[in-house]
């Protein structure tokens, strides 16, 4: 009797999931600011909006002076469960996707501890360390970083499979974030280690469902690879500084036991509870579990030599995440930095922690196995983690993300087809204080049009901080015109990129050359001499009477009393292509990075179409991959 009414490890999962993401889902409130207020917000409604118009969402002309959507890999567009956002309102579809994410780490946790001999309550243990530990809750607002982490141990759980582990991988992939890579490299290092299961041959195997991930997320990855090597990132790289921002401090490793050993009131300007690189939680009953996992599995002779392997594995991964976390408090780190090819491509060392946050889930369920306590540990874990992150409740209305501000309303009216931007301050200071009111200040933020969030309301942002890919002579232009000597310096800069008006945070000292036309904050000028995305030389040559953009295409009607030049201040990214009056033309490349192409006498009627072969080429070859490992399933379970 007693057996049947005992909570399976899932459900108490399921359980405790449901609750935790109750508040959000039933009183319409929300988590966080930062990332999913400035860009992962506007990126899936953007993407949510193409889609159900019946287009894909190739191009973003809301920011950076125009730039391939696709191209920027955490849009994760074809990730399976971004389909959420599709379906339902952002302030819904957020906590029900991040609570499915969570139950997805947690149940491939699971089933790769039984697969490993564990009864279920002990694998619950490693399940709840790593599903609910501080790791993945602060990196719940970073949606593409989750989306590739959740996976991790189904890599681990498959890796005898090569066709299953192929589709993981795929997965992965497609989840949008770089981390999939230390995935991958973890997965690599547990295979060669020993593994679940041997095969027969390991590095074929791997070789081979490695080959086939790349062929499912390539449709994603290609474009990604292709407007890389124009950004400015792989350019120029990341400056070594930033490169070792948010390293996990040494007084870090504190919060291990728990959360509250940190000083996090001066984190509250991002809107979470704690600072999202320093919390890696596992909480003081996981901890002990881990120093008897280390004892209890390596001291012993009498010790199974697969359990003793796991336990060397496991602590391999600690040690290697613990140090890489670490950034620049050790000198492992910046020499990997200045020395690794591609390591100066990536941000933040603390991603690295997902390492160790394997290593440790692999520890406690070996330590809870050797404590013999059944499933109470396993409550008390999940417990223990629930309550510490209790404080992750929402801080902000849903109806935020649907709200327009009195100075959106403005813009709409006002941009037509120019651009707004922010002045350099009003950028830089894109950080709010919440110590009186969250609501106001979440309102406040939106009220500047920081970053991204422009593009739910189809504005024209020249520039939009926050994108990890930008296009290298749209960010040199926008970088010349912040470091002007004064705002009257800026104007002929501003008017290069199509920028017509300057929002901002305070008045300007000296308003020559600009026009106030909102007297209340946040302060917008009209730039004098008007700029607009289009232009023409001659100018009074032709006019503009038809403009109309799509996700994919940006098409026009000129009319011209004599031969002029339109000038289309549109990142020129390959991909593009020009028909004029039905016939396709070349397309000239200006040497800032814009389109040009000529406007004959009379009507002329421009076409231009964003059909990158990139993405052609990958979609193919995705849509075949897909259908390949299908059919390999099919057989597999007819065989079954």
């Amino acid at each position: 009797m007693n057996k049947h009414i005992r909570l399976h490890p899932l459900m108490l999962l399921a359980c405790v999931i449901t609750c935790f993401f109750a508040l959000q889902i039933f009183t319409g409130r929300s988590y966080f600011i930062r990332d999913i207020t400035y860009i992962f917000q506007p990126w899936k409604t953007t993407a949510a909006e193409a889609l159900q118009s019946g287009q894909l969402p190739l191009w973003n002309h809301y920011v950076f002076c125009g730039m391939p959507f696709i191209g920027n890999w955490q849009t994760a567009v074809f990730y399976p469960f971004s389909i959420l956002f599709d379906i339902l309102p952002f302030s819904l579809g957020l906590p029900v996707f991040q609570g499915l994410q969570i139950f997805i780490a947690g149940l491939f946790a699971y089933l790769f501890f039984r697969r490993s001999g564990l009864v279920r309550h002990n694998a619950g243990v490693g399940m709840a360390v790593f599903s609910f530990s501080g790791y993945m809750f602060m990196h719940l607002e970073f949606l593409s970083h989750l989306s590739a982490t959740v996976w991790l141990f189904e890599l681990l759980l498959l890796s005898g499979c090569w066709w299953a582990l192929s589709l993981a991988l795929g997965m992965c992939l497609l989840g949008g974030h770089p981390v999939s890579f230390l995935c991958t490299a973890i997965l690599i290092v547990f295979v060669l280690g020993g593994g679940l299961t041997p095969i027969r041959n390991k590095v074929f195997g791997l070789a081979l469902a490695l080959s086939i991930s790349l062929f499912i997320a390539v449709l994603q990855l290609i474009p990604v690879m292709e407007f890389a090597q124009n950004s400015s990132r792989v350019l120029k790289g990341i400056f070594s500084p930033d490169a070792l921002a948010n390293s996990l401090s040494l007084r870090a490793i504190a919060t291990l036991i728990s959360p509250y050993f940190q000083d996090h009131a001066s984190h509250r300007v991002f809107g979470e509870a704690f600072a999202w690189s320093s919390t890696v939680t596992i909480g003081a009953i996981a901890c002990i579990l881990v120093a008897i996992g280390v004892f209890g599995g390596l001291i012993p002779a009498s010790t199974e030599s697969r359990r003793k392997s796991l336990a060397i594995i496991a602590i391999m991964f600690c040690a290697t995440g613990i140090v890489l976390a670490l950034g620049n408090a050790t000198p492992i780190y910046p020499w990997l930095n200045n020395y690794v090819p591609g390591m100066n491509l990536l941000r933040y060392p603390t991603q690295y922690f997902i390492i160790a946050s394997a290593g440790f889930a692999m520890l406690s369920a070996i330590g809870a196995e050797k404590l013999r306590s059944g499933g109470v540990v396993t409550a008390l874990v999940i417990g223990e983690l629930s309550l510490s992150f209790w404080l992750f409740q929402p801080t902000a209305s849903g109806s935020y993300f649907h709200n327009k501000t009195s100075a959106t309303a403005f813009l709409q009216v006002q941009t037509g087809d120019s651009r707004f931007i922010l002045s350099p301050a009003t950028q830089s200071e894109h950080f709010m204080n919440y110590d009186r009111d969250y609501d106001t200040s979440w309102q406040q933020g939106r009220s500047y049009l920081l970053c991204l969030t422009c593009m739910p309301y189809q504005l024209h942002n020249a520039y939009g901080f926050g994108e990890p890919l930008v296009f290298a002579p749209t960010e040199a232009l926008i970088e010349k015109a912040y470091k002007a000597q004064n705002p009257q310096a800026a104007i002929p800069l501003y008017r290069d990129v199509g920028a017509n008006y300057l929002l901002c945070r305070q008045r300007l000292p000296n308003e020559k050359g600009y026009s106030l036309l909102n007297e209340k904050t946040p302060f917008i000028y009209e730039i004098d001499g008007e700029s607009k995305i289009e232009s023409f030389e001659p100018v009074d040559n032709a006019r503009l009477t038809i403009r109309r953009e799509t996700f994919t295409s940006l098409s026009y009607e000129f009319t011209a009393i004599a031969p002029s030049f339109v000038t289309v201040r549109v990142c020129a990214l390959p991909g593009w292509q020009l028909y004029v009056n039905g016939r396709q033309r070349p397309l000239e490349i200006m040497g800032n990075g814009f389109m040009r192409f000529p406007v004959f006498p009379g009507v002329t009627n421009a076409f231009l179409r964003y059909n990158p072969a990139s993405f052609v080429i990958g979609l193919w070859f995705s849509i075949f991959t897909v259908l390949f490992l299908a059919g390999k399933a099919f057989l597999h379970i007819k065989r079954i």
